[in-house]
């Protein structure tokens, strides 16, 4: 077990397998080589990349799945390679949250997703610059109108429930 010193939850205790390696480091932070991801029921899907090498960062992230299901990601073999990704696997892609201010206008990052291979718990940051996204995607703007279990209406699809686990 790895003993955290979190700023926001307190004593934290991770077992070694669970702790994701982003090689590289983060944009801004390249010397954060370790974290790990935090669930909480009540806060689906959104998650904590809390920092190892650097218990002072702590990131709220989200399944880029769950904001775009239409998101597109332009990982190259270079990318690839550092995440030790087989022909046809596919990575976990979270996207960073910042909330300002007012809670309502929270934002996503799309232009700079995390990518995560989860067998090899390896992490990078990839810069998906051809793409036309920005670093502030106003959250409530992207999700469009979204139905409930047992609903049908147009313009909604159905919304994936929730699986909560110790990633």
């Amino acid at each position: 077990m790895i003993r955290i010193e979190s700023r926001h939850f307190g004593t934290l205790e991770v077992e070694e397998g669970k702790i994701l390696r982003f090689p590289r480091g983060l944009v801004g932070f390249a010397d954060a080589t370790s974290f790990c991801l935090l669930s909480h029921l009540e806060a689906a899907p959104y998650q904590w990349l809390q920092g190892v090498t650097r218990p002072d960062l702590a990131f709220i992230v989200v399944p880029m799945a769950f904001i775009d299901p239409a998101y597109q990601l332009d990982l190259g073999e270079t990318e690839r390679q550092i995440l030790r990704l087989n022909p046809g696997e596919q990575p976990l892609v979270l996207g960073i949250v910042t909330i300002p201010e007012d809670p309502l206008d929270a934002m996503v990052n799309k232009l700079a997703p995390l990518v995560l291979n989860e067998n090899t718990r390896l992490g990078h940051q990839v810069i998906n610059e051809s793409s036309g996204y920005r670093t502030r995607h106003v959250i409530r703007e992207e999700l469009g109108p979204r139905a409930r279990e047992g609903e049908n209406h147009v313009g909604a699809y159905p919304q994936e429930k929730a699986v909560i686990d110790a990633r």
